[in-house]
C-alpha cells in the first residue's frame, strides 16, 4: 500500500514537473499568451486538498463574513444562508423566503440579523436568526436604510440599527420597541451637505462605529454596558474592519493617495487602542492580516500577494478576483466560475514555481 502511495505521488509531481518544463520551453520561444493560458488552467485547477464551499450560481453578488477570530465563516447564496465552523466538523444552511438584501453577524458567529428590502425599495426591514440553535427567528418592525450596516450583541438579545443617524436598540423580548440610546447629535457630521452612513461591527462585547460618507470617516467605540459612545478615530478612507485573531482589527485611515493601514486593539469589555499605522498604497485596499506580525494578503486584478511594511510583494498561486482570509491564514475565494473554494495557504516548489513563470509570461 505504502508502495502504491509512493507511485501515485511521484507520477503527480513528475507530471507537474513535465509541465513546468513545457511551459519554460514555450516562454524561451516568447510565446507568452500560450503560456499564460496554460498555467492559468493549472492554477485554476482545483487541488486535492481544497474544499468547495458553494457551487450555486447566484443572481446577487456572495456576501461573506467571518467571526472575530475568523474560525465562523458565514455566506450568503441569494436566499440561502451558510454556517460553516472551521474548527469543528459543522456546516448548517437554510433558505430565506424573499431575497436579502444583505446580513451582520455576532462577534461568534452564531447570530445574524438580515436586511430584507421593502416592495416599495423605501428601505429594509430586519430579521435576528440563529444560525447554530434552533431558536425561532424574530422580525423585528423597525425599518431602516438597506445602506447602513446593524449589528446584533454576541448573545443574540438584541440588534443595534441607525435611524436618521441615530443609534437604537431593539430587545427580542416582547414588546417590540425600539429605544433611541444614542442620538445623532453625539456623532461629529464630517459632510453637513452629504448623508452620512453608519456601520456597526462587533469587537468582542462591544462595538465600533464608522460614521461619515465619500471617504472620509469618523470611528467611535460604542460600549451596549453604558449606550456611550466614544470617538477614537478621525480621517478614515474606509468603512471597513478586516479581523484578524479575535483580539485585533485592521482598518484603513488617511485619505486616497496618503492611506494608512491602522491595527484596532480589544478586549472582550475594554476601550480599543487605534495604532499610528504606516503608509499603504491602492494596490493593498483589501489588507487581510495573517497569523505573522505585520503580514498581509492583499489582491488586484485577479492576482494575490503576501505583502508588509519592508516586506516585498510575493504572488501566491491562487487566481481570483474575490477572496477572504481565514483562521490558520486559509484563503476562501471565488473561481472563474463562481465556486466558492477553501484553501491552504501553503503550496509546494512546483506551485510557487508556476506563480514565478506566470508573472513572467504577463510582463512581456
Amino acid at each position: 500500500m505504502y508502495k502504491i502511495f509512493l507511485l501515485v505521488v511521484c507520477l503527480f509531481f513528475c507530471k507537474k514537473e513535465d509541465k513546468i518544463s513545457e511551459i519554460e520551453e514555450t516562454l524561451e520561444n516568447q510565446k507568452f499568451n500560450t503560456a499564460e493560458k496554460k498555467i492559468e488552467t493549472i492554477i485554476e485547477t482545483k487541488r486535492n486538498s481544497d474544499e468547495v464551499l458553494s457551487i450555486r450560481k447566484n443572481v446577487k453578488n456572495r456576501i461573506l463574513e467571518v467571526s472575530n477570530d475568523r474560525n465562523k465563516v458565514i455566506w450568503l447564496d441569494d436566499k440561502q444562508i451558510t454556517y460553516k465552523d472551521l474548527a469543528n466538523p459543522l456546516t448548517k444552511s437554510f433558505t430565506f423566503p424573499d431575497l436579502p438584501e444583505n446580513f451582520s453577524i455576532s462577534s461568534e458567529g452564531d447570530y445574524s440579523v438580515v436586511l430584507f428590502p421593502l416592495a416599495n425599495g423605501s428601505g429594509c426591514k430586519m430579521v435576528l436568526v440563529s444560525l447554530v440553535e434552533p431558536k425561532p427567528s424574530y422580525f423585528s418592525e423597525t425599518y431602516i436604510s438597506c445602506k447602513n450596516k446593524s449589528a446584533v450583541s454576541h448573545d443574540g438579545t438584541h440588534i443595534y440599527y441607525f435611524i436618521n443617524d441615530s443609534v437604537f436598540s431593539e430587545s427580542i423580548l416582547e414588546p417590540k420597541k425600539p429605544k433611541l440610546i444614542i442620538p445623532k447629535e453625539k456623532f461629529e457630521v464630517v459632510y453637513p451637505n452629504l448623508k452620512n452612513r453608519g456601520l456597526i461591527y462587533p469587537i468582542g462585547k462591544t462595538f465600533v462605529i464608522f460614521f461619515g460618507n465619500a471617504g472620509s470617516y469618523h470611528l467611535y467605540w460604542f460600549n451596549p454596558q453604558t449606550n456611550s459612545i466614544e470617538k477614537i478615530g478621525v480621517d478614515l478612507a474606509s468603512p471597513k474592519l478586516y479581523y484578524a485573531n479575535g483580539k485585533s482589527a485592521y482598518i484603513i485611515g488617511g485619505v486616497i493617495g496618503g492611506m494608512i493601514l491602522r491595527e484596532l486593539r480589544y478586549t472582550a469589555f475594554g476601550k480599543p487602542i487605534l495604532g499610528i499605522g504606516f503608509a499603504i498604497n491602492n494596490n493593498d485596499l483589501n489588507p487581510f492580516p495573517t497569523s505573522k506580525e505585520n503580514e498581509f494578503i492583499s489582491g488586484k486584478s485577479g492576482m494575490i500577494y503576501k505583502w508588509g511594511p519592508g516586506i516585498s510583494k510575493k504572488n501566491i498561486p491562487i487566481i481570483a478576483e474575490k477572496f477572504w482570509v481565514v483562521a490558520r491564514d486559509n484563503i476562501i475565494y471565488e473561481n472563474k466560475k463562481k465556486e466558492l473554494i477553501l484553501t491552504s495557504s501553503e503550496f509546494t516548489e512546483e506551485d510557487w514555481k508556476l506563480i514565478e513563470l506566470y508573472n513572467k509570461s504577463k510582463n512581456n
